[in-house]
């Protein structure tokens, strides 16, 4: 019997987990100036749960290891070399409850206070949800057993972003590495972010053989809010041996997910180089 509880108790976690993440929240980047200090985003539950929303600030930004691998590094007391707009932002509403198929505009407001240098600040919006309905706890359950109820809470995490006079962006291509290793060939570009704001674009790789012919083509969404190492990957064995010549571009245009009226614009970057495989 305690088996069977285990079982249905991941059968439940699974079937929580996947209505739950039908919660979504659009556009993944809300960006407001000193001319215009309102924005908006929307949250819609495409489950059939009541969930309740709550909304909350967090500074962050994304970072990279030396293998490529991103992640999101919070600061809890950010200094002032950090530009955070936690402080200076609000949500109307805060906290509201979602009906199944239901939306819900979420307005945002940014008040900044003291002395503002120019360039741009930043929070993380987290967007978490629950089930309304739901109560933690424990309950007796048919067989006289005492269970424990739980509840999901499901954060998701967007980027606002808040332009104070004059903004400007670039990128740097500091240095591109090879490797291969698990039968993978891996291309790491180290990149640093230029001007006062963080560079928001995409990235593309292309390799050509001696005929001057595209064989291989990968492109990613890269953020640069400091320094970032990023990982392009191949498989080894589709790739024949032989040298062969690559080239990066990271552009502030080609992303599909972020409107390219709220990007900032800045010149193509373009490293070219060479690969032996």
């Amino acid at each position: 019997m305690r088996k069977l509880y285990v079982c249905l108790g991941i059968l439940i976690l699974l079937i929580c987990g996947k209505t739950d993440a039908q919660v979504t929240i659009a556009p993944p980047l809300v960006v407001m100036d000193r001319e215009n200090p309102y924005g908006s985003y929307l949250v819609a539950n495409r489950s059939n749960q009541v969930k309740e929303v709550t909304i909350s600030f967090k500074y962050g930004y994304p970072v990279s290891d030396d293998e490529g691998n991103v992640s999101v590094q919070y600061i809890d007391a950010p200094d002032s070399s950090h530009r955070t707009a936690v402080e200076w932002v609000r949500a109307f509403p805060r906290r509201f409850v979602l009906e199944p198929m239901q939306e819900q505009t979420v307005r945002l407001l940014v008040r900044p206070r003291g002395e503002v240098q120019e360039g741009t600040y930043t929070a993380r919006i987290i967007t978490s949800s629950e089930r309304a309905d739901s109560e933690p706890g424990s309950f007796v359950n048919n067989d006289n057993e005492v269970s424990t109820r739980i509840n999901f809470k499901f954060n998701q995490v967007s980027a606002l972003m808040y332009r104070h006079g004059k903004v400007t962006t670039g990128v740097e291509i500091e240095d591109i590495t090879t490797k291969h290793a698990d039968d993978n060939l891996d291309v790491y570009a180290s990149l640093r972010r230029q001007g006062n704001s963080p560079y928001i674009g995409s990235a593309r790789l292309r390799i050509y053989n001696g005929e001057n012919k595209v064989i291989k083509e990968t492109s990613q969404s890269i953020a640069v809010y400091d320094e970032m190492v990023r990982r392009f990957r191949f498989a080894g064995d589709s790739i024949p041996p032989g040298d062969y010549t690559a080239e990066l571009t990271l552009s502030t245009s080609g992303r599909s997910d972020v409107s390219s009226s709220v990007l900032i614009k800045a010149p193509d970057v373009t490293k070219t180089f060479t690969i032996s495989i």
